[in-house]
Order: structure tokens, then C-alpha cells, then sequence
């Protein structure tokens, strides 16, 4: 079931008040590896994102849960700093359109009844928590398995690239994963349990 009506209307909201933020010239649309010369741009950062893709994703109702449409604003500022490192402008401009993002989200799951699970959603994970999530999907059913792997092809398209159907068994690196992917995955298992 995708977000209702009404939440992708206060979705578009923010989006709108992000694309008209000054710092969002970089994420307002994909980026464009050729004309910005950066080759190797796609050979770091395997799942791109930008602002108009998620728009373009909430007017088809793309998105199930506000969970799904944070994760992918927030991809958009995790790939700023995985391929532009932390002490850069632009990944500077991600920070304050995060900042302006989180309060947005905090804002409207408060108002939907989901106090503190903005946060949740934004904190990296640490080892521990990284392993425990292991140990969860490691105990996961074939069916759980399956949903798993959905969530991690929509942040990571490539990453099961040299595998076919005929593979029984397939390992991940948690450390490879983004954050949104985990906090994902994780999400899914506390509604799975």
C-alpha cells in the first residue's frame, strides 16, 4: 500500500521547500557524470539520487511508508559525502538541507503519531547495532529474505550484478550498505516480528 493522498501532499511540501532552498542547486536533479566531468562518479555511488527523482517517485505513489521516502532524500546526502568527502561545500549544503529535512520529518511523524522515529532513521549505525541486525537477518525467513534483498537492490541496483537465479545463497557486507538500506531492513524485521 503506498502513502496516502494527503502524505505525499505534505511530502511535496518539503520538497518544494528544499528545491527553493539555495543550497539544493546541487541535488535538484541527477547528476550528470559526463557534462560535470566526473567519469567514475557511477563507480562510486551505485544507487544515485536527487530531489526530482523523488518527486517524480511521489507523484507515481512509489513510496510506501514516509520511512521510504526519507530514506531516499537522505541517500541523496550520503552519496553527497561518500563521493565528495565530509570537508566539501556541497556536502556543507546536504547538512543544512538535512537539518531542514529532519525537522520537516520529526514535524509530520509527530503530527502522524510516530514521535522519535525521525532520528532513529537518521543515526548511522555502530558495530554492535550493525551486528545485531546481521544476527536478525541471518534468522529471517525465506520470505523476510526475499523482501531484504527488494530493499537492498532499491539502494544498491548493482550490487548483486555476476549472480543469477540458479544461486541459492548470497552474502552482504552490512559495512557496504548505506545507512537508509539498514535502517530499512531493520524497520522491516521490527514489523516482521
Amino acid at each position: 500500500m503506498a502513502l496516502s493522498e494527503a502524505d505525499v501532499a505534505e511530502c511535496m511540501k518539503i520538497m518544494t521547500k528544499l528545491k527553493r532552498n539555495k543550497e539544493s542547486a546541487a541535488f535538484r536533479q541527477p547528476v550528470d557524470a559526463v557534462k560535470l566531468g566526473i567519469p567514475h562518479y557511477h563507480d562510486i555511488i551505485t544507487s544515485p539520487m536527487d530531489l526530482h527523482t523523488i518527486e517524480q517517485n511521489l507523484k507515481v505513489y512509489r513510496y510506501h511508508t514516509v520511512h521510504d521516502f526519507a530514506a531516499d532524500v537522505r541517500l541523496i546526502w550520503s552519496n553527497c559525502e561518500k563521493f565528495n568527502g565530509k570537508d566539501n561545500g556541497f556536502t556543507e549544503s546536504a547538512g543544512i538541507l538535512d537539518g531542514i529535512f529532519t525537522q520537516w520529518l520529526e514535524e509530520f511523524l509527530k503530527k502522524k503519531g510516530e514521535v522519535g522515529s525521525a532520528q532513529v532513521t537518521a543515526q548511522e549505525m555502530d558495530l554492535d547495532q550493525k551486528r545485531q541486525l546481521c544476527e536478525k537477518i541471518s534468522s529471517a525467513s525465506p520470505k523476510q529474505l526475499g523482501q531484504i534483498v527488494v530493499i537492498i537492490h532499491k539502494y544498491m541496483p548493482g550490487i548483486f550484478k555476476g549472480t543469477g537465479p540458479d544461486v541459492e545463497e548470497v552474502e552482504i557486507n552490512a559495512d557496504l550498505l548505506s545507512t537508509a538500506a539498514l535502517r530499512e531492513i531493520e524497520a522491516f524485521l521490527k514489523e516482521e516480528s
